[in-house]
């Protein structure tokens, strides 16, 4: 029988907020029992950012898929995606 995975230890949460076309991420509020490795983000336009917070500049008013994968030091990952309204 395969081992239960640990992933679902860790619960990703992220804020964002946006002024004009600039957004600013965090994911300081996410539970990572085991102690974080990384952080991904993708912010759904081909670019990605890789620390807990993160500030990215969008060429315009759009709506788009934000996607925070956390990896903890024993290799888990857990992903988060929601929708953000760039103004």
């Amino acid at each position: 029988s395969t081992p239960p995975s640990t992933s679902n230890t860790i619960s990703p949460s992220f804020e964002a907020g946006c002024l004009r076309h600039v957004c600013a991420f965090n994911a300081s509020k996410s539970v990572v029992p085991n102690g974080v490795s990384s952080y991904h983000w993708s912010f759904g336009d081909g670019h990605t950012g890789s620390t807990v917070a993160w500030t990215h500049t969008y060429a315009g008013a759009m709506k788009v898929s934000v996607t925070l994968t956390i990896v903890d030091k024993t290799s888990a990952s857990r992903s988060l995606t929601r929708t953000i309204a760039v103004p």
